[in-house]
């Protein structure tokens, strides 16, 4: 099952390390794979979750390819990571309920039914967050949360 850092947080949300490629790095170190936010923006690549904040070259994002849960943010991000087919795990979504990545992974909303082949978002906004530590054995493709942490 795969540990996956939503946007780079270890330790519960921190807006001031959020999308941050430093912060992308720590997760990394720390053995998580990580869902980032990306526009493009005039050719240009940039990270962040409510608007454009840290430029990313293509060479960085190439070399986080096989760890990065891309949340594309706007159509010009969608048609960028289309060209290059299943290189990246890409996706874009709004308030579904699933949305298929481009590697075929169900990101799955809190509170929705789970498959095998799901990616639980944010268990926390329906389970304890005390119970977090019992996740790691559900029979899902992984589990993308604020509190990676907390899954042994």
């Amino acid at each position: 099952m795969k540990i996956i850092a939503h946007r780079a947080n270890i330790n519960g949300s921190n807006s001031s390390n959020e999308n941050r490629l430093s912060q992308i790095r720590k997760c990394i170190e720390l053995g998580y794979d990580v869902e980032i936010d990306i526009r493009v923006i005039k050719n240009s690549l940039f990270l962040g979750h409510d608007c454009p904040e840290e430029k990313i070259t293509e060479k960085e994002i190439f070399e986080l390819k096989e760890i990065c849960w891309i949340h594309c943010k706007n159509l010009e991000a969608i048609n960028y990571f289309k060209q290059f087919g299943e290189l990246y795990n890409y996706f874009w979504h709004e308030n579904d309920k699933y949305t298929l990545t481009s590697k075929g992974y169900i990101w799955t909303y809190p509170g929705e039914l789970l498959s095998v082949n799901s990616i639980w978002v944010m268990p926390e906004q329906t389970t304890s967050i005390n119970k977090l530590s019992n996740l790691k054995n559900k029979q899902l493709a992984g589990i993308c949360t604020d509190y990676p942490n907390l899954i042994t």
